[in-house]
């Protein structure tokens, strides 16, 4: 069951701010302000969405279970423009962050096949469940369905 978090105005991580200067080109640039709970969130949730396998797709469900309150958080990342909400969560709108996340994706793909290629992997004794050779896992979260598609979400 879901702990009931409920937003605190004066939470440290919703009162100090970072400033992010955005560039596209030369001439074109402009500053983001967000929370230190907005990074935050971002951050995680990107690094979630690749290891569901979607990169730069943050889930409803995956929101669902962090211990803190998100939405607006989450609305804040809509209104600076990094997050668009879709049907089930949210799809990050920042090509370079995307990118770089289908990148980690591919490459961390790429560790895992080749671990399992070179003798299977090996279970870290410290960390169950995650291979102690390429990190991988096989209990990693799933969207599941095509993009867009969150039965599965709503049923949970």
């Amino acid at each position: 069951m879901r702990k009931v978090v409920r937003f605190n105005a004066d939470d440290p991580a919703h009162t100090t701010f970072v400033r992010l200067r955005r560039c596209r080109g030369e001439a074109a640039c402009d500053e983001l302000v967000l929370s230190r709970a907005a990074m935050h969130l971002h951050t995680f949730g990107v690094l979630s969405s690749i290891e569901a396998g979607d990169p730069g797709f943050v889930s409803d469900k995956y929101l669902n279970t962090i211990d803190a309150e998100t939405s607006i958080t989450a609305l804040e990342l809509c209104l600076v423009g990094l997050w668009v909400r879709t049907a089930c969560g949210y799809r990050v709108s920042d090509t370079d962050t995307v990118s770089v996340a289908e990148q980690i994706h591919v490459q961390l793909h790429d560790l895992a096949a080749l671990c399992t290629r070179n003798g299977g992997h090996i279970i870290d004794p410290q960390h169950p469940g995650v291979c102690a050779r390429c990190g991988s896992t096989d209990d990693r979260p799933r969207h599941g369905g095509r993009r867009g598609d969150c039965d599965d979400e709503q049923a949970a």
